[in-house]
């Protein structure tokens, strides 16, 4: 006999679906809205809001921190020659990215492969409960800018998604070799899940930050025989902003 499905808290839902939507701007244009709104916050003496604030503050300022280093262990990457593929898998609604996406499902037996192939292979699954998958399929339903991502394939997944879940747990087992591990992360906070997966890569790999030469930006060079055409005004896009 099927199992009801868990009942949610419907007024972290609402707040869940009030606030999500800001996860989907870019980080620092979050960063300036939520400095904004902290003083709000804490003018109003709400201490649990005032907390909430300051906790997504910090987490969306770690984020910038790590940065640096990816950019250096690109480099590296860049300059050694060194062949790397990360997989980023989970359930619908975990995060992760849209490149290899069904990697872990559908090509399950490349891992070996790749690996004999030279090629460091790092692979990610972001777990989140059902209770969070349902929070974020709410989420897509009512948010306009997401409402694309949620499509009839997702719904029947869901439906589904107990039996998708054994066939994730054959996966992961079969899969999970001493040259290319599966690593969970605990993906409820989706920043915290960044920061974490951010920080795990960093140790994975050893590399160090390359010395980039000197570069000058060089002098334009100039013709007397040539004079830019003017762009006439019917051509410009109208500035509204």
């Amino acid at each position: 006999m099927a199992r009801p499905d868990i009942e949610l808290d419907i007024g972290e839902v609402v707040r869940r679906l009030e606030v999500d939507p800001v996860d989907a701007y870019d980080e620092e244009y979050e960063l300036e809205f939520e400095d904004r709104h902290l003083d709000r916050a804490v003018e109003r003496s709400d201490a649990d809001e005032a907390a909430f604030r300051l906790q997504r503050r910090a987490c969306s300022s770690g984020l910038f921190r790590p940065q640096s280093e990816l950019v250096k262990l690109q480099d590296w990457i860049a300059h050694t020659g060194e062949k790397v593929v990360i997989v980023f898998e989970g359930r619908d609604a975990a995060g992760g990215m849209g490149l290899f996406d069904r990697s872990g499902y559908d090509r399950a037996g490349v891992e070996r492969m790749i690996v004999r192939s030279g090629i460091r292979l790092i692979k990610y699954w972001f777990a989140i409960p059902d209770e969070e998958q349902d929070v974020r399929f709410l989420g897509r339903i009512h948010d306009p800018l997401k409402q694309s991502t949620l499509g009839p394939m997702d719904l029947e997944s869901r439906r589904r998604s107990e039996d998708h879940t054994r066939a994730k747990e054959a996966m992961l087992e079969r899969t999970h070799i001493a040259e290319a591990p599966w690593w969970v992360v605990a993906a409820d906070d989706k920043k915290r899940a960044r920061l974490n997966c951010n920080a795990h890569l960093l140790t994975l790999m050893p590399y160090r930050e390359v010395v980039r030469p000197h570069v000058e930006l060089p002098q334009r060079m100039r013709h007397p025989d040539y004079s830019r055409r003017p762009t006439s005004a019917e051509s410009f896009v109208p500035e509204r902003h």
